[in-house]
């Protein structure tokens, strides 16, 4: 609804950029101010308070109303998703036309006031860290409040890469980067961050055998996760709006609805992925048992690095073959190079 409201692509990029940047900052207090009220004042008071700031915000939203743009429904997209299905069963041997962009329509789009002609593509699309209680400081982090490093990281470099980091890069190398570069780079940052969290965690397990019989208190500080949850946040602040700038902008009309939530639906994908990862570790292996210091938590940081390399490698091969459908350049705000 919210990239409705915008004509260019150049302006729906800047709004889903935005759109993190408020997601993950409002996380930030969830993490913080909320936890520390439930741990220290009452759970009561807290979901009272998230209550409160759902009531405000819906006020908000609805005395905003009259202002908003409502694009016409264009059909459901199970019907076309249906109609795919049987039409190809029917044509199935027919032979195939040419593949210039006279031949095939793919309805109007709300961001151009003519049709859009696309020919099919003869390509394919590519499409947690968990940690234990706090280790101890000269002060304490309640353990809901470790992944706020995280969303931190993310908001405050949405805002970087916005209004610094990609305009600089544009005018250094004269190019912008794509959604799919976009995605790519977040891919590395992620199996890093898996990388950095193997070697931080064979240094707690050193740490912790070196102080055994002292109550499973670890003498390191929780700021040691920092640089693993901050690349997890700058990766996060590369995969989400990208994935949803790509998703928006090359699915057909009927279909942009589905974009921005096709990035919720395969990180629930891999939250079941890692669930089963976990259960398989803990039948064949002993790296996870009851008491941490008596696992090799490091082992399994670096198989998921391992897997994030893989899956970096699979993805960058179907980026390779895939060819925009909608826009000849696209930069890091959706903007093509004819606009």
């Amino acid at each position: 609804m919210g990239a409705n409201q915008f004509n260019k692509p150049k302006d729906q990029g800047i709004f889903f950029n935005w759109f993190f940047f408020f997601l993950f900052g409002s996380s930030v207090v969830a993490s913080t101010a909320i936890v520390y009220v439930e741990d220290n004042v009452s759970w009561k008071v807290g979901f009272f308070i998230c209550v409160a700031a759902n009531v405000l915000s819906s006020a908000i939203f609805l005395l905003g109303t009259r202002f908003y743009i409502n694009s016409k429904p264009e059909g459901s997209p199970f019907t076309n998703l249906a109609r795919v299905v049987v039409a190809t069963i029917r044509k199935r041997k027919l032979p195939l036309p040419s593949m210039t962009s006279e031949d095939f329509y793919h309805g109007r789009s709300h961001v151009a006031p003519k049709a859009i002609a696309v020919a099919p593509s003869t390509t394919f699309t590519p499409s947690s860290l968990s940690n234990g209680p706090p280790h101890r400081t000269n002060f304490q982090i309640p353990a809901g409040s470790v992944l706020v490093f995280v969303v931190i990281s993310t908001a405050l470099f949405l805002a970087l890469f916005d209004k610094f980091l990609f305009p600089t890069w544009r005018n250094l190398t004269g190019k912008s980067l794509t959604p799919l570069q976009r995605i790519g780079i977040g891919h590395v940052l992620s199996f890093l961050s898996m990388g950095v969290s193997a070697l931080v965690e064979s240094k707690r397990l050193k740490v912790a055998k070196s102080n055994q019989g002292s109550n499973n208190i670890v003498p390191m500080s929780v700021l040691w996760l920092v640089p693993q949850l901050a690349l997890v946040g700058i990766a996060n602040a590369l995969h989400y709006p990208g994935q949803v700038v790509f998703y928006y902008q090359e699915f057909p009309a009927t279909l942009k609805n589905m974009a921005t939530s096709m990035i919720l639906v395969i990180a629930g994908v891999a939250f079941y992925l890692t669930t089963a990862l976990i259960d398989a570790v803990r039948m064949t292996t002993k790296w996870l048992p009851g008491k941490i210091n008596n696992g090799r938590l490091d082992n399994v940081y670096w198989i998921l690095g391992v897997g994030g390399v893989l899956n970096f490698g699979f993805y960058v091969t179907c980026s390779w073959f895939y060819k925009y459908q909608n826009m000849k350049e696209v930069d890091h705000n959706g903007s093509t190079s004819d606009e």
